[in-house]
């Protein structure tokens, strides 16, 4: 006799000869907390404990959700447990809506049959090639992968409409801003022209490496290829502070180091140079609100009163709108005598009323605009 229940099993590996059967030999009672399992394993196993496979998505089940799972894991997680009965949840089984984990794997699985090889180095390298052959249209820089490299990994990724659109855009009267962030978002394709339009992702890069070399050869390279579509110069260009951006974006677009474009800087705030020769070299901007977020955060790190810490921040961001050295240094004097003296003096007392009188001045220009805005 067989008993009440036999399941028998194989390993999913190929070379495996291991095979298992489960037997329960009777019935169990309606309240046994403990069922006994006989297990009996014949054949060798001939791979490592460490090694995993699993199930594929090949049978009807599994290949539906392996179709839906492209739409996103967490989506399809999501749906399916919110399809599941209260009771099923309220008891602890989640196999109607099943794991991410799962999710994943299905994921994983049906992508794979989409590769041309397992190798992922040789899928891109075979997926550049595809994709440069297949661009017939491009004249002068086909495909989309223009770069490829394994030690550090890197891929310049940008084709040649968006070096076309780019290019137009320079020939337009009102200078050109690109923006370079490391980030791992996707940036929304351009729908229009117009002050309203996302931007436009022109020239984009993945590396393993964020240091200068591997910035600065992606940005010469990019400028390579764009020089053989326009003699134009790019106006400005705005990254975060990272040290790695700012050096790569004057090395590549100036030709100069960090020390020599401070020192031309100054020069030009100091009106030491003509306009010829200032709209010849890039200049590099600041993005405005990572700088406020870092300095919020460092005045946070110092008081626990939110208000102080608005009010140095709202300060800060005056100084930085300036536009020239000598109302900076107006509001700068004034900030340090504030938040640097001892005791309450005269001089602090007139610092602090200048410092609030920019504040004030500044709300009041905000709620005219509001009131502006509204009868519009």
């Amino acid at each position: 006799m067989c008993g009440y229940l036999k399941i028998c099993a194989k390993c999913t590996f190929s070379t495996c000869r291991a095979r298992y059967s489960f037997t329960m030999k009777t019935k169990p009672a309606k309240h046994q907390t403990v069922i006994p399992l006989t297990v009996c394993r014949t054949g060798n196993i001939l791979h490592l404990k460490k090694e995993q496979q699993f199930r594929h998505a090949s049978n009807v089940r599994r290949g539906k959700i392996a179709k839906t799972v492209l739409q996103g894991v967490s989506t399809e997680y999501y749906k399916r447990l919110q399809n599941t009965p209260i009771q099923e949840l309220l008891a602890g089984n989640i196999t109607h809506s099943l794991n991410r984990n799962i999710l994943k794997v299905i994921s994983h699985e049906i992508k794979k049959t989409m590769q041309q090889h397992d190798n992922i180095l040789l899928e891109t390298q075979l997926t550049q090639s595809i994709i440069r052959q297949c661009d017939t249209a491009s004249y002068l820089t086909p495909g989309y992968v223009q770069h490829f490299q394994v030690d550090p990994f890197g891929a310049h990724l940008y084709t040649e409409t968006g070096i076309g659109i780019l290019v137009n855009n320079l020939r337009d009267r009102s200078p050109v801003t690109l923006y370079l962030d490391a980030t791992g978002s996707v940036i929304s394709k351009i729908t229009g022209k117009g002050r309203d339009a996302p931007p436009l992702p022109v020239c984009e890069m993945i590396s393993s490496e964020h240091s200068v070399p591997p910035i600065t050869f992606w940005l010469m390279q990019f400028l390579l290829k764009m020089s053989k579509y326009t003699s134009q110069q790019i106006h400005q260009v705005e990254t975060n502070y990272s040290w790695a951006l700012m050096q790569g974006v004057i090395l590549a677009f100036n030709k100069e180091s960090m020390p020599a474009y401070l020192n031309r800087v100054y020069a030009i705030c100091q009106k030491q140079k003509t306009w010829a020769d200032i709209k010849s070299a890039t200049v590099l901007h600041l993005c405005a609100a990572h700088v406020i977020k870092a300095v919020s955060s460092a005045f946070g790190r110092k008081t626990d009163d939110k208000g102080l810490q608005n009010m140095a921040t709202y300060v800060f961001a005056r100084m930085q709108n300036t536009v020239n050295l000598d109302d900076a240094l107006a509001i700068f004097r004034p900030f340090c005598i504030v938040f640097l003296a001892r005791h309450v003096s005269k001089n602090v007392t007139e610092s602090l009323e200048f410092l609030e009188g920019l504040i004030t001045k500044e709300d009041a220009i905000l709620q005219d605009r509001t009131e502006d805005d509204s009868e519009k």
